[in-house]
């Protein structure tokens, strides 16, 4: 299957950006623009473009582990030092777990350390990677626009802000290469791309079998996160969907996309506030509309990344119902593909099998005799609840 790594995080990012504006407030386009500045600096240094290209993916997926912190222990703890090692830790562990060749260690983990010392490992500037400080700095700049109208931020200012964080919060060395460097501060998000584009290299190839499982994973993981620590929903739903589909001997490529598709189903859950998502008790009809809307910001961050449109659509009719009763558009009969009932009958069954704050976990025959109902009345199909059924036994 060919993918890029840098389309796809380019994408994702939006979701990881809805995530952590629920803490602090954010421009539009965050983690773009952390990998824009951070790019510009690492032009301005003379690196070359694999060096530049790791330093994008790190800029776009710099907060990755953000969703740890809110879904686990640190959740209380949010804006205090035990917090956010919490959250680098895990953000430098989902770094290099993509798929890169090479992976440079501590962009990640290093990213939020200050010039003095004081940051959550006690590093000081020089003793972390120059790259990790040129991406602190440029995140900084990125959160100081929040808010702004972004035809007329403020130079002046956010240049007499850096010059006061310079030495005791930002590398001294990182703020003249920022200023040496005049990134466009007002740049949006089709600049931004289309300038990344030019700059890094074409990183469209085909990716094995194993490398799509392990991003798979990993993203069906951080977003698992984000609903409790003990929540494996979107994991498990991606190694079902992987067994179903070796079950129906599809090709390579196929299993590929399926893979990708079960891991991806719940993304727009990022973007749905903490309180409606993990509320214990029933949710108010005004909180199930909003719950329902997770599918559509899945199809919309999907959409937008080039290549996954089989993908996305596999991915957000996972609410869908045969009978043209489900949501969020409403298909039925011939307009789901078998794909994407595969991946809605998954859900529906991992959804009964687990346990929930406001129900009791179902075993596997409770779940298979719902899933039957389901398909008598026209909303599921049958053939495949008959294929869970004998499949999933084991």
């Amino acid at each position: 299957m060919k993918l890029s790594l840098f389309e796809l995080l380019y994408g994702l990012s939006e979701a990881l950006d809805h995530v952590e504006s629920e803490w602090h407030p954010l421009p539009k386009v965050h983690a773009k623009k952390t990998a824009y500045f951070a790019v510009r600096m690492g032009e301005c240094a003379g690196l070359k473009k694999e060096k530049l290209y790791q330093l994008a993916l790190a800029g776009l997926f710099h907060d990755s582990g953000i969703t740890r912190s809110q879904g686990g222990l640190c959740r209380e703890k949010e804006g205090t030092k035990e917090e956010l090692k919490f959250r680098l830790l895990a953000g430098e562990e989902n770094f290099m777990q993509l798929p890169i060749r090479n992976p440079k260690p501590h962009l990640v983990l290093f990213h939020r350390e200050r010039g003095d010392g004081s940051g959550a490992f006690g590093r000081k500037a020089g003793e972390y990677p120059r790259e990790a400080g040129w991406l602190h700095l440029a995140e900084r700049v990125s959160r100081l626009g929040a808010g702004w109208d972004e035809k007329t931020l403020r130079k002046e200012e956010i240049e007499r802000k850096l010059q006061e964080l310079k030495g005791r919060v930002l590398d001294p060395g990182a703020v003249e290469l920022f200023f040496r460097a005049e990134p466009r501060l007002e740049a949006g998000d089709l600049f931004i791309k289309e300038y990344l584009r030019k700059i890094l290299p074409d990183d469209h190839r085909e990716w094995t079998e194993e490398e799509v499982g392990r991003f798979s994973l990993l993203m069906a993981r951080i977003v698992d996160e984000r609903c409790g620590p003990s929540c494996v929903h979107s994991r498990e739903i991606t190694r079902r969907i992987q067994l179903l589909a070796e079950y129906y001997q599809y090709p390579e490529v196929i299993r590929e996309k399926l893979c990708l598709a079960g891991a991806l189903h719940d993304l727009g859950k990022l973007v749905i506030p903490l309180e409606v998502l993990n509320k214990p008790g029933t949710l108010s009809e005004q909180e199930v509309k909003e719950m329902r809307n997770h599918v559509l910001y899945t199809y919309y961050i999907l959409n937008r990344i080039s290549g996954l449109q089989e993908i996305t659509m596999w991915a957000s009719a996972h609410h869908e119902k045969l009978n043209g009763k489900g949501y969020p558009f409403h298909l039925s009969g011939e307009q789901l593909f078998y794909p994407a009932r595969m991946v809605a009958c998954v859900d529906i069954y991992q959804a009964l099998r687990e346990p929930r704050a406001y129900k009791a976990e179902k075993s596997h025959e409770s779940a298979v005799q719902i899933m039957k109902e389901m398909a008598q009345a026209g909303e599921i199909d049958p053939m495949i609840v008959d294929d869970l059924e004998k499949l999933f036994r084991r």
